[in-house]
């Protein structure tokens, strides 16, 4: 397995949106979908840099189309797992203007094994019917790729994050093997 190869799964709510098996939260947890408004541009308590800058990619209109947000799954006080909502936006060409992406997904290791994720990823799609969504993840994280493959998401093809001078930030993720050219039964 190469590390930098990306497989990448598309959910295509045109097409029916209904397709997605329901999963619910277990009993204790509860979830939000966060979005940013006033002078709040990341979720309270997070601290990583990348919900910084969408929530200020979404208030300064940088993306393809309204939509950005998290899901905030928590047990009490305590944080269990998020998945981020994110519109096409340069990083992400082979994305159409209306479609979303499910990214930057964690659940905390105390919380595994219970289902948070799929319950996170059914909830997202369900709230927007007749969209397209999209999810890739690294080809080695097996986990994560069965999570979108039990929510209804198809194998579109398998890819890579370009890093143009060495720099992460300035890459696009670029989708160049479809699913027809990939042997996806690994994962």
């Amino acid at each position: 397995m190469n590390r930098n190869t990306q497989h990448f799964y598309v959910h295509d709510g045109l097409r029916g949106g209904d397709r997605v098996p329901r999963f619910d939260l277990p009993e204790g947890y509860h979830a939000v979908l966060w979005r940013p408004s006033g002078a709040e541009l990341r979720p309270p308590g997070f601290e990583r840099h990348p919900f910084l800058m969408w929530g200020t990619m979404a208030r300064l209109g940088l993306f393809a189309r309204e939509g950005y947000g998290v899901f905030v799954v928590r047990r009490g006080r305590e944080l269990a797992h998020y998945s981020c909502l994110l519109p096409k936006y340069q990083r992400f060409p082979f994305m159409g203007p209306q479609d979303l992406q499910i990214a930057s997904t964690h659940t905390a290791p105390s919380h595994r094994g219970r289902g948070l994720a799929k319950a996170a990823v059914s909830a997202l799609i369900r709230s927007h019917p007749g969209v397209r969504f999209w999810y890739f993840a690294s080809e080695d994280n097996i986990a994560s790729l069965r999570v979108i493959r039990a929510c209804g998401f198809e194998f579109a093809g398998a890819g890579y994050r370009s890093a143009p001078w060495g720099v992460k930030p300035l890459g696009r993720f670029v989708l160049d093997r479809p699913a027809s050219q990939v042997d996806d039964e690994r994962a």
